[in-house]
């Protein structure tokens, strides 16, 4: 048993990826070193094992299709119909995997969903349910299941077709991905590890020699033994340290490969695209590695959290699935817990303005430090070479919006997505309106998200004057300014709708609720083009109508001071279209 280990220390946020996934795989018997993880070859004897355990026992196809099941007999209770023909729909569709590797059981399969599609009662379909289930959640189907689907979805995105990640495999045995995997990745990073300790401890040059030698059929190796053939231990370590360039990654290591689309694909470039990298013109390694840093790399998909994300808006609108890391500070322990925060609540189906907000919580006994240093990254890759990489990196001013208790009015909004986005946009230093205004236009559709566009305005406000720094005493006179203006929404909404005794009553024979829905859009549009001239034309006009006194802070829409043209008009929409709002106790919302 051997007591040397390699120190890996990384500031790349992939890398830290690969460390996180390695700590999943060692949570107790990790070394450390300064702070930092480390690698022995005696881990390595394991680490393919754990690896593929780990995905299994996270990605269980067996577990997961037998919760879908149970779930769809939950629905049958209240929907018979449509639940037996989801049930009959899901099982012809693994049917279809099975009986491309296992033809036999694909038909007794065929048998058990045959009589799936008319079953006479509900308990009859539990009965052939547990049929099917009995089926697919074999070992030898959900083992091949399992792999294929972690490969298609977590692996080969990020490493293309490499190693047991080729498409032939498919129909490869989880022990044939086992041994491929030691092979390309493991053995690699222990003859490397092995041959750094042999260089700090060799008494004499013929023991280096003798190693490289013995394993001279490793590429990693190639040039190494002829160069050093008839040097003495002294002039041996002096060509090591003056001719091989350390890997990019792991700087105690010599680099044997290069970083290419297949150790990284959404960072990973050719080397025949990789000019802008060549050091001293060097061709053959313009991005010099070790291979065990690239066996750290391929720890990603363990390291990650994943989840499904919505992008783009309206018919744009498509779903993604995304990889997701937090870096908290150069600490490998605050990086580690970080992301172990981020990902239970992700799994649990949290959002991400759940997650910013937990991890924060989990970090506010070192609050100063996650206000210098805390970053959110996102990556979505689909397997080719287009990728898109998200950077959120939180300012201190956005950190101590979010440690705030007024921050906790987030809560109270509806819209999942547009919610998420906010809070990207606010990571990213950006001024969120647009959001605020997709907000709004979703609250003239539908009265549910009415309240909600209040507080999105609200929020973007304060968020805003934290970024300025503004003190104290104005931040509370316009937070009372913006309620005096949502309250004159309000007031005219009352007018309009014929709900005071004026002389103006029954001046508005059309629906009222579809007159206010247009207003609103034309006061929208106003704000979106940046248009306050029509936007004071109009609330001109609407005020006049019914007799209402315009309050005088609308002509801030025109000056440079007091609140901005997008606030005011935001806030005279919210009330325009909704009740009377009045704010609970600062924190009751998130109760």
């Amino acid at each position: 048993m051997s007591g040397y280990a390699v120190e890996l220390i990384s500031e790349e946020w992939f890398f830290n990826a690969g460390l996180i996934g390695l700590k999943r795989l060692y949570p107790d018997e990790l070394p450390i070193i300064n702070g930092n993880p480390a690698i022995t070859v005696d881990m390595l004897d394991t680490l393919a094992e754990r690896y593929f355990h780990y995905l299994f026992s996270t990605y269980n196809i067996a577990e997961r299709d037998a919760k879908r099941m149970q779930n769809l007999l939950s629905w049958a209770e209240k929907n018979e119909r449509d639940a037996f023909k989801e049930i009959s729909r899901f099982a012809a569709e693994q049917l279809k995997k099975i009986d491309k590797y296992f033809p036999t059981q694909a038909v007794e399969l065929k048998r058990v969903i045959d009589v799936m599609k008319k079953p006479e009662s509900i308990e009859q379909m539990k009965v052939y349910v547990d049929k099917y289930l009995k089926i697919v959640t074999s070992e030898e189907i959900n083992q091949k299941l399992t792999i294929n689907y972690v490969k298609s979805l977590y692996i080969s995105p990020f490493y293309g077709q490499t190693s047991f990640l080729q498409k032939t495999f498919s129909a490869m045995t989880y022990d044939t991905h086992l041994k491929r995997m030691i092979k390309d990745f493991i053995e690699p990073a222990r003859l490397e590890i092995t041959f750094a300790e042999l260089l700090q401890s060799a008494k004499s040059e013929e023991e280096i020699k003798d190693f490289l030698e013995k394993h001279k059929d490793y590429s990693g190796f190639k040039g190494w033994l002829k160069a050093i053939k008839k040097m003495k231990l002294s002039d041996t370590h002096q060509w090591f340290h003056e001719n091989l360039l350390p890997c990019s990654f792991i700087d105690s290591l010599y680099a044997t490969m290069n970083f290419e689309e297949m150790m990284f694909l959404p960072l990973g470039i050719s080397r025949t695209n990789a000019t802008n990298f060549f050091y001293d013109f060097n061709k053959i390694n313009p991005i010099p590695m070790s291979a065990v840093a690239r066996l750290i790399l391929f720890l990603f998909p363990i390291g990650a959290t994943f989840y499904n994300r919505q992008v783009g808006h309206g018919t744009a609108k498509e779903t993604r699935r995304y990889a997701g890391i937090v870096l908290n500070s150069t600490r490998f322990a605050d990086n580690y817990d970080a992301n172990e925060t981020y990902r239970n609540i992700r799994n649990e189906g949290g959002s991400f303005t759940d997650a910013v907000f937990g991890v924060l919580a989990d970090v506010k006994q070192k609050a100063e430090r996650s206000q210098r240093s805390l970053l959110f990254i996102e990556v979505h890759t689909d397997g080719s070479k287009k990728t898109v990489l998200d950077y959120y990196h939180m300012p201190a001013y956005a950190s101590k919006y979010f440690s705030s208790n007024q921050s906790n009015a987030l809560r109270v909004l509806f819209l999942k997505e547009e919610k998420d986005q906010f809070i990207r946009s606010i990571l990213n230093g950006r001024d969120p309106k647009q959001e605020m205004f997709r907000y709004v236009r979703e609250a003239i559709k539908n009265a549910t998200h009415r309240t909600g566009a209040l507080v999105m305005v609200q929020q973007r406000a304060k968020i805003m004057r934290v970024k300025k720094g503004v003190n104290e005493e104005m931040d509370e006179k316009q937070d009372k300014q913006i309620y005096v203006i949502y309250k004159q929404g309000i007031a005219l909404q009352k007018r309009l709708e014929g709900k005071t005794n004026t002389e103006t009553h029954d001046v508005y024979r059309a629906d009222a609720s579809k007159k206010i829905q247009g207003i609103a859009y034309r006061l929208l549009n106003s704000l979106k083009t940046g248009n306050p001239d029509s936007f004071l034309d109009t609330i001109m006009r609407l005020h006049v109508g019914v007799g209402l006194p315009v309050s005088s802070l609308f002509l801030d829409v025109l000056k440079k001071g007091g609140l901005d043209f997008e606030t005011i008009g935001g806030a005279f929409i919210a009330g325009l279209l909704g009740e009377e709002y009045k704010e609970k106790p600062i924190g009751e919302e998130a109760k």
